[in-house]
């Protein structure tokens, strides 16, 4: 899940910073590529880039990574557009300030605060996402420790020893649970 979101945070605040600063047709080229990728689902896009690729756990987490850069895209560009016609921000170009140190002292600093929160959002769906493949069988071996591996043993004894599918699965629960919660408490920081 940590290498999923680290893939969709540099991929969708690459594309949001290109899409929000550059504007024109360079941010409607891409929105109109973002839009596709987020009228497919995330999983089903997920489990296509799996099937394509192949099985196993780093392949689960590039597909899931790929799965939810356009939420960070999409929000990442709708900051860059809101911090970019900020007055300080005309201040610094006013001063001389180029575009690049414009972008990099100003406009990323201030537009980072709401990516900071999805991310923590999205690493939550992440886990679900790959613990969902790996119910499936797309995910590692089944020695592999992966939490939707387990599940998906211990499904065949649930009459006999229901802890052995339960266990893994309160976990996830409890995990995306808290990350949710810190998730709020971010936003509700920032504000």
């Amino acid at each position: 899940a940590l290498l999923a979101v680290g893939l969709a945070l540099l991929g969708g605040l690459t594309l949001g910073v290109l899409s929000g600063f550059a504007g024109g047709r360079v941010d409607a080229v891409i929105m109109r590529v973002i839009d596709v990728l987020l009228a497919l689902p995330g999983l089903l896009l997920a489990l296509a880039i799996v099937t394509a690729i192949g099985f196993g756990t780093l392949p689960v987490a590039l597909a899931v990574g790929v799965g939810i850069i356009p939420g960070f895209a999409r929000t990442t560009r709708a900051e860059v557009l809101r911090v970019k016609t900020l007055p300080y921000v005309e201040a610094a170009r006013l001063g001389g300030a180029s575009w690049l140190q414009t972008l990099w002292r100003h406009i990323l600093p201030n537009a980072w605060g709401p990516v900071t929160v999805l991310a923590t959002l999205d690493f939550g769906a992440a886990i679900l996402a790959t613990a969902g493949l790996s119910f499936l069988g797309f995910g590692a071996a089944p020695p592999a420790p992966e939490w939707g591996t387990l599940i998906a043993t211990g499904r065949h004894f649930l009459i006999t020893a229901p802890w052995v599918a339960l266990l893994p699965g309160v976990f996830v629960v409890a995990v995306v649970f808290s990350l949710n919660h810190l998730a709020r408490t971010l936003e509700e920081i920032q504000r």
